[in-house]
């Protein structure tokens, strides 16, 4: 290991222990892992938590489980830069598409850390459409006055709201 230095507490070399996983798919020795402790919660991520969306970082120890979808039993929301699920609000419910990841207690403080819990986002246990008993970070129902997200996925929204400011911003010939 000389010349790489000391590397940070969360990284070591790889090796065969099935509970860890690569950073890069198809990881070959040499490569760094992330290294996690037990996993002490299944978390659903909707928003900026996604795979490939800017707060992922956080998740770079989880275990991806794969995607998954909430039962219709949310309202979701614009809040300009990241979204919002509130449960039992007056709108109709929409099924809310994101990913399931296993966390260990680190990964999970600083989610909650970057999700503001208990203050701001409120992590709360959910069942997703599947029966799969989880965690999600849902928003006091005051915030269900903010533009509601009729299609229950961040990343389809997003990309709508690209293609309108990019057709906004193209000239008229």
């Amino acid at each position: 290991m000389s010349g790489l230095g000391r590397l940070p507490r969360v990284w070591e070399l790889p090796h065969n222990d099935p509970d860890h996983h690569d950073v890069f798919p198809g990881g070959r020795a040499g490569k760094l892992v992330p290294r996690s402790g037990p996993v002490v919660a299944r978390i659903f991520v909707y928003g900026t938590l996604l795979s490939g969306e800017p707060n992922h970082r956080l998740l770079v120890s989880a275990k991806f489980i794969g995607e998954a979808r909430t039962r219709p039993e949310f309202t979701f929301h614009d809040l300009g830069g990241c979204p919002g699920a509130v449960r039992y609000s007056k709108l109709e419910p929409v099924a809310i598409v994101g990913e399931l990841y296993a966390v260990d207690a680190e990964t999970l403080a600083a989610l909650d850390r970057l999700e503001g819990h208990p203050r701001f986002y409120r992590r709360t246990d959910v069942v997703l459409a599947d029966g799969t008993k989880a965690q999600t970070y849902v928003l006091p129902t005051d915030y269900a006055t903010r533009p509601a997200i009729p299609s229950g996925s961040w990343r389809a929204h997003i990309g709508k709201k690209r293609d309108a400011n990019h057709n906004e911003r193209r000239p008229k010939v």
